[in-house]
């Protein structure tokens, strides 16, 4: 169940599909992005928090590194490196025209119908600054 959602999920950002992450969320899903502290209704806060990284890195790719899951199988835990060059500013930083790649941890929590009740994204966001930043 929830291996599905994460590789419906990964297809969907690969395609440049922001708005369709809706519809993998059940309606009080939540999601997080703990490094940049925001979060909310994954229906709107998942999909303003893609549809701006895909803006903001055009060339935004997920290198898939490892996958396990809990012992239901309702819990995805996602290994993966994000990388793209910035192309405009985005979460308040201004845009040098950097690169950068950052190890992320993703974890997609599954309801009995088999939707996204809850993503959680973990990432060191000082690293993440310090590489797009135009000081270095």
């Amino acid at each position: 169940m929830a291996i599905d959602i994460a590789q419906l999920f990964y297809a969907q950002i690969e395609a440049r599909d922001a708005d369709s992450l809706a519809g993998l969320a059940n309606q009080s899903a939540e999601f997080e992005c703990m490094a940049l502290g925001v979060g909310g209704p994954a229906r709107q806060a998942c999909v303003r928090y893609w549809r701006d990284m895909l803006a903001g890195f055009p060339d935004l790719s997920i290198e898939l590194r490892k996958t396990w899951l809990d012992e239901l199988g309702t819990t995805a835990f996602v290994d993966a490196v994000v990388s793209g060059t910035q192309a405009e500013d985005v979460f308040r930083i201004r845009c040098a025209g950097r690169a950068f790649a950052s190890r992320q941890l993703h974890v997609f929590e599954v309801n009995g119908g088999g939707l996204l009740k809850r993503l959680t994204l973990f990432w060191d966001r000082m690293s993440w600054e310090l590489q797009l930043s135009a000081r270095h």
